[in-house]
């Protein structure tokens, strides 16, 4: 989850020097590349959290698009993040024989 965090803050940076185009792609990358390979196993444990949690990458790429300076981009991405931080923490731990490499 280290990679969606690091990615949501390179979009507030984005934003914050008045790159609303790259800042919004980097949402989209973040949702693309980090979260929707987990959304399945999400989705089976918490529907509705898990829509959620995909409203909220929406919410944030909306909230940059916006004109002007919007103060809660930054909070909102961080909540976001731990937000998909603690949904993946409640996901079961794999099965042991996919832990192992096979010989």
């Amino acid at each position: 989850m280290e990679a969606l965090r690091a990615t949501l803050e390179d979009a507030v940076v984005a934003w914050e020097m008045e790159d609303a185009e790259v800042a919004r792609a980097l949402v989209q990358a973040a949702y693309e590349d980090h979260f929707e390979p987990l959304e399945q196993a999400l989705r089976e444990g918490d529907a509705m959290g898990t829509l959620r949690l995909e409203y909220g990458f929406g919410r944030l790429r909306h909230a940059m698009a916006k004109e002007g300076r919007r103060p809660d981009v930054r909070s909102q991405a961080e909540a976001l993040a731990l937000e998909v931080s603690a949904a993946v923490g409640h996901l079961p731990a794999p099965p042991s024989d996919e832990l192992t490499p096979s010989d």
